[in-house]
């Protein structure tokens, strides 16, 4: 099985060097070696010393229905697709059991090349990489590099993914990828997030709810009189002790 190593020396630009590991330059001599020269190696891999001192990748996977709702997740280059895919599903609580994929992509965010949970290795002429053989910055060529993630085939999740940094700060203490940030709920892969069944059961039986009741969000004991719905109608705004 061959593989593709890269080595380079420790010396004082080597953290100028590895800051810019993004550049279109880097990713695009793998993706020579891997396509041009056919060859059929399975996994990349790269030298000890060239991964001890490589920056993380930090992308922002916003839910494509409200981009108010996104996370942030910090990734080694060296890691691979799959490794991304399921920090994914654990920072958006879902409990991957579908297949998923990611598609290169762009300012536009249209659907290129895609990477597939599924398919097991890398194949020159295949419609889709493998995600477990594939590093992130194997693709990763710009910046601002754009993915879009799609989880489930029938339900069709989709997380639009951005590179929004580079940074050297690899925190010893964490494990990767590491979910950094987290803002607004996220979608409920199945049914209504936050609601308890048997809480909702309980104040059915209390209040003699309906289904039609239920659904409109309200019963009709005490509409007449007020009493025994535990508010006081005489207007104080004292409490009892």
């Amino acid at each position: 099985m061959a593989k593709v190593t890269f080595f380079t020396n420790q010396t004082k630009k080597d953290k100028t060097l590895l800051k810019d590991c993004i550049r279109s330059a880097f990713a695009a001599a793998i993706l020579t070696v891997y396509e041009k020269n056919k060859c059929k190696c399975d996994k990349f891999t790269f030298s000890p010393i060239f991964t001890v001192h490589m920056a993380l990748f930090r992308f922002r996977v916003y839910w494509e229905e409200d981009d108010l709702v996104y996370r942030d997740i910090e990734i080694r280059p060296t890691q691979t697709f799959l490794e991304f895919h399921k920090a994914i599903i654990t920072a958006y609580e879902f409990d991957g059991k579908h297949a998923a994929s990611f598609f290169d992509s762009n300012e536009k965010w249209n659907r290129n090349r895609e990477i597939n949970s599924e398919v097991l290795v890398n194949k020159r002429e295949a419609p889709a990489l493998s995600m477990m053989r594939t590093p992130v910055s194997a693709l990763v060529t710009t910046p601002d590099h754009k993915f879009v993630y799609e989880y489930d085939p029938v339900k069709k999740w989709t997380f639009l993914v951005e590179l929004i940094g580079v940074t050297k700060e690899v925190d010893s203490r964490r494990t990767y990828p590491f979910v950094l940030r987290k803002e607004g709920v996220a979608p409920a892969q199945y049914g209504v997030k936050g609601v308890n069944l048997d809480k909702l059961m309980e104040v059915e039986e209390k209040y003699d709810l309906g289904a039609d009741e239920m659904a409109e969000g309200f019963g009709n004991e005490g509409e007449e009189s007020g009493e025994e719905t535990g508010f006081d109608t005489g207007g104080s705004d004292s409490f009892e002790e």
